[in-house]
């Protein structure tokens, strides 16, 4: 079903915020609350992950099963347009909202994060603070995380005409709302401004528009701000205008990037394209996956309006994608996370790839539920369970699950783990197949002379067969040659597979100076196996 449980639903006309509340996110409804807040001693805060260093190179991503597969290309980040998540859930604030989780494992998940650039917790609250689940799951696999400041309606306009009738007043609420940010561990805002600004305001409103960005930039230069196409500098009339034009520029010359509203057409694409200038990818073309004015029509006919925003080579904006979980009564054929792998795998030829960017490295590859929960192999809890963000680092490629057939050689398995909720199980796609190869992470672990690198794994045998599992590892050199090692188990830690329990495996290598950019694995005479863990790290090579 699509609805949330009652036990992990959002509380009717909830709009109390105690910044000292450990277990639960709250947005904050109002400016004057907002200009009241000081830093807590105690709050969620406290229980925010760093950001994981990703990859300066991104990849095109795989969607099927290959052997031998050649190397990608790698691209420069910064030369590839970006992709925008912008989750919009019902209003935000169900399940997610509490720290330590819940037991709904059929709440709406996310964990396609390597080809996610920016992802955006939206609310209809005057300040949207991401809730700690989603800026943990985002931060583990590398992708920085913004609010949402919003106004909207007669109630929004009355709003601004108070604030911005007092310029000092609105660098006061710059400089709260850019210390929010910072305290709450997310990296900017996605400003909405649906409604009239009279005229007079309008110096102000860009003011506001410049200070918040500079106030966040004091705290962190990569910190963001983005702007949604509404507003009309030159009148104050709310005129979404579906392109970067003369009515919308000032706003995105003062800022990040653009958030276009969704009815744009090929024209509008070109307008945007030439007013952008050299920023074409900061501008963010709007895809409502709901398809309210959209090309297209939305779902799974997302990837028409995709496929010609990067004709234009434009950054995308995906619009409430939980709609693949909130429709889900309209689909009695499937169920929510085949849902998920089809809506993705239509979008996935016009994505980019990326993966960790720095060790040590380490993943269990939960996706932050499952059917139990587990600690180095065994069940510590049984029963559902579901925390977004208690998400591992995800793989790069596309995959489904053990049940399904999506995609057959990795997939997520959930009646095992090693730690978390879920592993990946590896199956071979094709039994007469001597061996079979797949890539698991795009990376960039950079090594020196004086490096060894060491891979740990975690693994079990499905099945009677007995057979080897090798690692391998793709490097770049220092003058530009590219390898490929196939690495075997150390002798001194080389363990049979057990189809009963998990094992430990140890592979090393000696790379030499350069870059490995790939990992996988190799598999000689095995049916099926559960990988657990995979950690890298690299030490002193000692003579």
């Amino acid at each position: 079903m699509a609805c949330v449980a009652p036990a992990c639903g959002r509380p009717q006309n909830q709009e109390i915020y105690d910044k000292n509340d450990m277990l639960t996110c709250y947005p904050i409804d109002n400016v004057e609350m907002v200009l009241d807040w000081e830093a807590p001693k105690q709050s969620w805060a406290s229980k925010v992950v760093p950001r994981l260093k990703r990859t300066k190179q991104v990849y095109k991503g795989y969607i099927k099963c290959e052997q031998d597969l050649d190397p990608n290309v790698p691209i420069s980040r910064r030369l590839v347009p970006k992709t925008l998540f912008c989750h919009d859930m019902r209003g935000g604030y169900l399940d997610d909202r509490f720290v330590e989780g819940c037991e709904d494992d059929s709440a709406f998940n996310f964990f396609r994060w390597s080809v996610i650039d920016i992802f955006v917790y939206f609310s209809h609250n005057f300040l949207t603070i991401p809730p700690v689940t989603w800026i943990n799951a985002a931060h583990r696999n590398g992708v920085p995380v913004l609010g949402t400041i919003i106004t909207e309606g007669e109630k929004g306009e009355e709003l601004c005409q108070l604030l911005f009738n007092d310029r000092e007043k609105v660098q006061r609420l710059c400089e709260k709302l850019a210390f929010i940010s910072e305290h709450y561990g997310f990296s900017g805002y996605l400003l909405n401004i649906e409604n009239i600004i009279q005229e007079k305001h309008l110096d102000n409103l860009l003011y506001f528009v410049m200070e918040l960005n500079s106030q966040l930039k004091n705290f962190c230069h990569d910190n963001i701000l983005l702007w949604y196409d509404s507003v009309d500098v030159r009148s104050g009339k709310l005129d979404w205008q579906n392109k970067l034009n003369q009515k919308n520029k000032s706003f995105f010359d003062t800022c990040d990037g653009i958030f276009l509203n969704y009815g744009w057409t090929e024209e509008c694409l070109q307008i945007s394209l030439r007013n952008a200038e050299e920023r074409n990818l900061d501008v963010y073309v709007g895809v409502d996956v709901f398809g309210r004015g959209c090309l297209g029509g939305g779902g799974f006919n997302c990837c028409e309006p995709m496929s010609m925003i990067r004709r234009y080579n434009l950054s995308a904006a995906i619009f409430a994608p939980g709609w693949v979980h909130e429709t889900l009564e309209e689909d009695e054929e499937h169920t929510f996370l085949q849902r998920d792998y089809k809506f993705w795998a239509c979008l996935y030829d016009y994505l980019f790839v990326s993966g960790p960017g720095q060790l040590p490295f380490e993943t269990s590859f939960c996706v932050g539920s499952g059917l139990n929960t587990y600690h180095k192999g065994r069940i510590t809890k049984k029963g559902r369970w579901h925390n977004i963000g208690k998400q591992d680092f995800q793989i790069c490629d596309l995959i489904g699950w053990a049940n399904f057939e999506e995609h057959s050689c990795i997939s997520y398995y959930e009646n095992d783990a090693y730690n978390g909720g879920t592993c990946l199980i590896l199956k071979k796609p094709n039994a007469e197949e001597k061996h079979h190869e797949h890539r698991l992470f795009v990376c960039e672990f950079r090594t020196t002379d004086y490096d060894y690198l060491i891979l740990k794994i975690t693994v079990k045998l499905l099945g009677e067969s007995n057979g080897n599992f090798e690692l391998y590892i793709r490097t770049i050199s220092e003058d530009g040659a590219e390898n490929k090692h196939y690495l075997k188990p150390d002798k001194d830690t080389y363990h049979k597979l057990s189809a009963k329990r998990w094992v430990n495996r140890i592979f090393s290598t000696d790379p030499g100076i350069g870059t490995v950019v790939e990992l996988g694995y190799r598999m000689y005479k095995i049916d099926a196996i559960l990988l657990g863990r995979i950690r890298v790290i690299k030490e002193p090579l000692t003579l």
